[in-house]
């Protein structure tokens, strides 16, 4: 697996951080690919965060957190399910989500 999540901690603001990266060491020479690809990692930067922050927390939060639509969100964590980075515990109604790792 090539991806993997990096948790820091901010100890000045004592705030998690996640960072997410392709570590597969291929070169990209599209700078338009290499923007998506920051700003997609960016993005599940930020729900990892708000995942931990608030595990029941829902995709219509999700979006209007990050100022993004629900479909962003769900795309977004389909990957980091795919990933295994991330899980749904229980129902849609009343479940909570649960970060599986940080780092794969």
């Amino acid at each position: 697996m090539g991806d993997s999540v990096c948790f820091l901690l901010n100890t000045a603001e004592n705030t998690p951080r996640f960072s997410i990266s392709d570590t597969q060491g291929g070169t990209q020479d599209d700078t338009t690919e290499k923007s998506s690809q920051k700003t997609t990692e960016k993005t599940t930067e930020k729900i990892m965060l708000a995942i931990q922050n608030n595990p029941r927390i829902t995709y219509r939060e999700l979006a209007e957190l990050l100022g993004l639509t629900e479909d962003g969100i769900f795309w977004n964590i389909k990957k980091l399910k795919a990933k295994g980075f991330l899980r749904r515990v229980g129902p849609n109604k009343g479940g909570h989500w649960k970060i599986i790792s940080t780092d794969r």
